[in-house]
């Protein structure tokens, strides 16, 4: 099999078919990134309202927002809330000043998947956000994750880790094949090649021989793929392949068209006859001299 275009990323039409979501979630970002950068100072002035278990820890972001020890705690203060509204305003704030950390975008869509939509800060707005967008309270949930995974991997788009947590939310939300195998691509025209990809060319080998979407085929196809990339656990997919491959037939692991292409070159020059074997005939070879 011949993939030697495939490479360990997405072909360009795969790329060229998600332009326009990752256009969609750079303006995201840009938009987010000027309103989040005044986060800080509107939480101040919510907070001069009335008193705020939080205050105190604003007042360390407001005197050095350079201070990552104080932003952790303001975190660790707020997630105690449990209060979504004042949460992601916390983190917007954050990672409009620290936007590299992927591990606080995954923080954040987690925050957002646990507390939901209307469990925390102003459910009677979340539920009219919901109906305005005619969307179900877990659609909107799932929605707004799937937003603050957008910003982040547009934020840090080559962070192997991002992409696969990305990845596992769009699979645990039963999305239909063909958009998570579009996400997974997305992903590896980004990192595929990265030394450390391994855990995406998992998580998507997973989903293509467990989810009930792929095919054998297309598990073989993966794995050919991921064999003509230099990773670190590289001997591990040759493993995986050759087990895989293993007692199936042919036209189970190789698509159609490839297995025609195979074919016709075999015809077209077929390999020499064995040379006869004399113990088969029976004939005993000469003694040496």
């Amino acid at each position: 099999m011949d993939h030697a275009n495939d490479g360990g990323a997405a072909t360009a039409a795969d790329v060229a078919s998600n332009a326009n979501a990752t256009a969609v979630a750079v303006d995201t970002v840009a938009n987010t990134a000027s309103a989040a950068s005044a986060a800080t100072a509107a939480a101040s002035a919510a907070a001069a309202a009335g008193p705020c278990p939080t205050e105190a820890y604003w007042q360390s972001v407001r005197a050095d927002t350079s201070d990552f020890t104080a932003w952790t705690q303001l975190i660790a203060a707020t997630e105690r809330l449990n209060d979504l509204a004042k949460l992601c305003l916390v983190y917007d704030a954050f990672l409009a000043e620290f936007p590299l950390c992927y591990g606080y975008w995954k923080k954040y869509a987690d925050a957002e998947a646990r507390l939901g939509a209307g469990t925390g800060g102003d459910a009677s707005a979340a539920a009219a956000d919901a109906a305005a967008r005619n969307l179900t309270s877990a659609n909107l949930t799932s929605a707004r994750v799937r937003g603050v995974y957008e910003r982040g991997v547009a934020a840090i788009p080559y962070s192997v880790d991002l992409w696969t947590h990305y990845c596992g939310f769009a699979i645990d939300q039963r999305q239909d094949g063909e958009s998570v195998r579009g996400l997974f691509e997305r992903g590896l025209a980004y990192v595929g090649t990265d030394w450390l990809a391994h855990p995406l060319w998992d998580k998507y080998i997973d989903f293509e021989a467990l989810s009930g979407y792929g095919t054998p085929a297309h598990v073989a196809q993966l794995y050919t793929r991921v064999l003509q990339v230099p990773l670190k656990q590289l001997h591990k997919y040759w493993t995986g392949f050759c087990e895989y491959v293993s007692g199936r037939e042919a036209e189970a692991v190789v698509l159609e068209e490839e297995l025609r292409t195979i074919t016709a070159e075999v015809a077209q020059d077929p390999p020499p006859p064995l040379a006869p074997n004399a113990a088969d005939n029976g004939a005993e070879e000469p003694a040496a001299a």
